[in-house]
């Protein structure tokens, strides 16, 4: 059996280079003084040749955990990216619901990281983020969730050791098999996404119900065993300290929104001060650019409804590089 959703240790092995002889095969300069072998015997003194100190012993990369007390990455970065939050190409994207405790409570992640350790974070002030949550994003209503704060996207960058956190995904099994499927209607699906060097998709994992393990009480509802349950926590710590980890340093341009209305849908319905939305959606998706999504940006922060609530219309910002309407199956 594999490793279960923990966190696993990868080691990276290398070499200790010590004496050798000079290109010509001689041993080096001798000297008359004589010294005690160590078993009696006594002779000339031996020298040898230093280290190679190019040649680094090996090392260890230990993937980062969350530091008990903060919630944030046990290994943070020596440096601060400069980089702008999007030039570099995309790392990794976490979108959805996480648990942050034994008692049923969640909360949302949508963080995305670049390969330069920028990182762009969403805070979503939706209305309900479980009724929403497989819709990816922004209700139409007033937000109900004070805690949540506004609608807001920002940029900065993750406080963590990027090699360390490739580290921590290595020892997720690339098998969403092993999560299970809890006994929970209506929930929706937690991502999270791997590029390659190319910038394509590498792996994805896509958890139903993530987050809505246990009721308010602390059980762990119906359809899960002990390995599935340990999986999935070590998922949602993951996600919680990545969110905890990013350090915001500004408010990003929302110059790209996703629009998603996956039911039949009239232009009457939406209230934006944009296109019509049926010339917007193709299949049920579409992406609102440039000035039309910084008005309807403008509205959904003032806390105006875009379209009646019944009629099924969601947002989701979109940040450098992330490509809208991509369905996984």
């Amino acid at each position: 059996m594999g490793i279960r959703g923990s966190l696993a240790m990868l080691g990276l092995a290398g070499l200790l280079l010590a004496g050798c002889t000079d290109a010509g095969g001689d041993p080096g300069p001798s000297t008359s003084v004589t010294e005690d072998h160590g078993d009696g015997t006594t002779g000339p003194a031996v020298e040898t040749t230093p280290p190679d100190e190019t040649t680094e012993p090996g090392e260890t990369t230990e993937p980062v955990t969350a530091d008990p007390g903060t919630g944030r990455c046990s290994d943070p970065i020596a440096s601060v990216p400069t980089r702008a939050v999007g030039e570099a190409p995309l790392l990794l994207q976490f979108t959805g619901l996480v648990a942050v405790g034994s008692q049923g409570a969640s909360r949302w992640v949508d963080v995305v990281l670049y390969a330069d350790g920028t990182a762009a974070r969403y805070n979503g002030g939706f209305a309900d983020p479980w009724k929403y949550a497989s819709q990816r994003q922004l209700a139409t209503e007033v937000s109900e969730h004070e805690d949540l704060g506004a609608e807001v996207a920002f940029g900065g960058y993750l406080d963590c050791d990027l090699d360390g956190l490739m580290a921590a995904l290595a020892g997720f099994e690339r098998d969403n098999a092993v999560f299970g499927t809890p006994l929970v209607p209506d929930a929706a699906n937690t991502e999270m996404v791997l590029f390659g060097d190319d910038g394509a998709e590498e792996f994805v994992w896509d958890v139903y119900s993530l987050g809505l393990e246990r009721d308010a009480a602390g059980v762990v509802v119906d359809g899960l065993d002990a390995d599935q349950v340990a999986a999935r926590d070590a998922l949602s710590a993951f996600g919680s300290m990545l969110l905890n980890s990013v350090v915001d340093s500004e408010n990003l341009t929302v110059d790209r929104i996703e629009v998603l209305a996956p039911y039949a849908i009239t232009d009457a319905e939406v209230t934006w001060p944009g296109p019509p939305i049926t010339d917007v959606l193709h299949d049920g998706c579409g992406v609102l650019e440039g000035a039309d999504a910084e008005r309807i940006w403008d509205q959904v922060q003032a806390e105006t409804p875009i379209a009646d609530p019944n009629a099924g219309v969601f947002l989701r910002v979109l940040t450098p590089q992330v490509e809208p309407c991509v369905v996984h199956q």
